[in-house]
């Protein structure tokens, strides 16, 4: 394998993402892939703020990644699309968004810290999809670190066999073994086994052969050791990339494209980045989503970090698009079932209120964060129009600390994030029934009802498409779906299945949009019925205190509805377990506070509980609103309730 780019026209093409906890290197590992590469001279620095894909002032300002970035280069006959994401919790949005468009991953992970708590988020996810992983072990060269106990570390805690590529030692870098090699493939591959029980040679395309197919099946984890910062260890590691992991395959010749990312550009230009499964997009061309023609202006690809004009995005390539109609994230272009299906891994804790220096400009503030709310919609930017307030949903305070700075640098606008409340969600209480029909000719019937093994919502089709056909029944379940993420509370609803069973169409008078109407009212009727309950958030945490402490800890704790427990280690405290997000906004300020700074807090999504009873909590609306039918057919068709018939 060439250490040399090859930037020649390439027959394999593969997207990957580079993962890593906050701080780990991996935006320096990317930069080292850009000099490799050739695409730049000279490796950018994080602590110098010229990095490639840290391209927002923000990101340089505060020496962390707040969005993920595409770059792509040559690498042997291979072209590599690269996905930079951020590191810090807070942004993992930009995370559960970039894994859905992936053949393969890197994860990095520090010699010096070790697997830290975004490591196993990212990992659960990865491990969850199968996608095929190779590990970087960076800052091998740091005071503290140890390789050998992080490498064992991970063959211990991620429950997938490793397969060390090379080792880091007093400075040097060396190359395990064909034979090393071959005898951690036997724990995967029974074909190596085989071989090496009857001591049979092994050839090295064997070897290589077998890796490849094992890191595919996500049997095994090639792992490598290093340090970005010094380029030590990243050409073996892009080696591995280009021959290791999987390259795409085109499965049809019918488009089929999915919307990862927004990314509003200097001049102000919307770019739409487009992951292509099939077929192909050129200028000009018309798309569909969701029955809706939009037509693509210009196409992009990333030649680098760098977009170049082009003519046509083909299968397995990513690039950006601008239509003359807006397209959001998430929306699939033509034939859907060649995209991956959303894993989530990212949900905000907390609601909090905009509130503008300037209370004089209300729209100004609503308009820009509408702006930023097209680049990431999981802040749900929302107007609540009875109380004139902002409202949005944020996973924590870093990330309104960053969203304030973007308003500050992009708009000049001076904003503070208050008020912050728990983000609820919603829980039928038993089974009810919704129906709802528009102009005689088209109609809906929906049942919701509890179930706990569900981890959302499920939508289940119990009826025959002769009756209601598959495009309208398709439709029932993305507009049924999308109602249920406001429910009666305005909170989304979850441990849920939605049953389609019942419901017409005509073949002449019925058409999609009688359906925009009658499935919000269908299912919002049929969640009236049920009831639901509100479930909080808990987060599991990790605290420590020292001993001369532990009193006031432990009763801290016990106050705040903990479940926990304790040992003492090295005149510690430790203390771990799991608290309501509601009770745990101010435990770091506390904890630091009873310890003279000496303790330590971390905490993280665990999961969703019931409330105690008698809570109670009311969400802003965002958009029309099925819950108050009058204003929805009003806000729908301009029609009042009233003068509407059959619905």
């Amino acid at each position: 394998m060439s250490k040399k780019a090859n930037n020649s026209n390439n027959n394999k093409i593969i997207t990957i993402g580079i993962f890593a906890h906050a701080n780990a290197g991996k935006t320096t590992v990317t930069e080292n892939f850009l000099k490799l590469s050739g695409v730049k001279k000279q490796a950018g620095r994080v602590d110098h703020g010229d990095t490639s894909t840290d391209s927002m002032q923000v990101e340089r300002k505060r020496g962390i990644s707040v969005r993920a970035a595409v770059a792509s280069f040559s690498w042997n006959d291979t072209r590599i699309q690269l996905i930079d994401t951020p590191g810090h919790v807070d942004f993992a949005a930009e995370v559960e968004r970039s894994m859905r468009v992936l053949e393969g991953a890197v994860l990095v992970i520090s010699a010096a810290e070790g697997i830290q708590p975004q490591t196993w988020v990212i990992w659960n996810a990865l491990k969850r999809l199968k996608l095929p992983t190779i590990i970087f072990i960076n800052k091998a060269d740091r005071t503290g670190a140890n390789t050998e106990r992080v490498v064992d570390d991970i063959g211990k805690s991620f429950g997938v066999h490793t397969l060390l590529m090379n080792k880091y030692m007093d400075g040097r870098l060396s190359r395990t073994s064909d034979a090393q090699r071959a005898d951690a493939l036997s724990f995967a591959d029974d074909d190596i086994l085989e071989k090496l029980l009857a001591n049979s040679p092994l050839e090295k395309n064997e070897l290589n052969n077998s890796i490849s197919r094992s890191v595919s099946n996500f049997d095994i984890l090639p792992v490598y050791c290093g340090s970005a910062l010094h380029e030590v260890g990243t050409i073996e590691l892009l080696n591995g990339i280009a021959y290791y992991l999987p390259r795409y395959k085109a499965q049809s010749n019918n488009l089929s494209a999915l919307v990862f990312r927004i990314h509003h550009n200097d001049e102000g230009h919307r770019n739409v980045w487009v992951k292509v499964y099939s077929g192909s997009i050129c200028t000009r061309d018309i798309v569909d989503v969701d029955n809706t023609q939009h037509q693509v202006t210009s196409v992009y690809k990333s030649e680098g970090a760098a977009l170049s004009p082009c003519r046509m995005i083909s299968a397995g390539e990513i690039g950006a698009i601008r239509c003359k109609n807006n397209l959001k994230c998430g929306d699939i272009l033509g034939n859907p079932d060649f995209v991956p299906s959303l894993l989530s891994i990212a949900t905000p804790l907390l609601g909090m209120q905009a509130i503008p220096n300037d209370t004089a400009n209300w729209n100004e503030v609503l308009q820009a964060l509408l702006h930023i709310n097209d680049e990431d919609p999981h802040l749900n930017v929302r107007w609540d129009q009875t109380s004139r307030e902002i409202h949005l949903d944020l996973m924590g305070p870093l990330q309104a600390e960053t969203i304030s700075s973007m308003l500050d640098i992009r708009y000049g606008i001076k904003v503070e994030f208050l008020h912050p409340t728990v983000l609820y969600k919603e829980v039928p209480v038993s089974r009810g029934l919704g129906m709802a029909s528009y102009a005689r000719c088209s109609g809906v019937e929906i049942t919701i009802e509890p179930d706990e093994s569900a981890d959302g919502l499920v939508f289940e089709s119990r009826y025959s498409v002769d009756w209601l056909y598959a495009r309208y029944q398709r439709q029932v379940e993305r507009l049924s779906l999308d109602t249920l993420e406001q429910g009666l509370c305005g909170f989304p609803v979850t441990h849920a299945k939605v049953l389609l069973i019942g419901g017409y169409c005509d073949s002449v008078g019925s058409d999609p949009f009688h359906y925009n109407i009658a499935a919000p009212l269908a299912a919002m009727r049929a969640l009236k019925a049920c009831k639901t309950e509100l479930w909080e958030p808990v987060l599991s945490f990790h605290c420590s205190v020292p001993d001369s402490n532990a009193g006031a800890c432990l009763a801290l704790l016990s106050s705040k509805r903990c479940v926990f427990t304790t040992k003492g280690e090295n005149g510690l405290i430790l203390a771990e377990g799991t608290i309501p997000a509601c009770e745990a906004m101010e435990m770091p300020v506390k904890i630091a506070r009873i310890s003279a700074g000496k303790g330590y807090w971390h905490a993280k999504m665990s999961h969703y509980a019931k409330a105690p009873d008698g809570t109670s909590a009311i969400r802003a609306r965002v958009g029309a609103d099925p819950s108050n039918e009058e204003l929805f057919l009003m806000q729908m068709t301009g029609v009042a309730k009233s003068t509407e018939k059959n619905i």
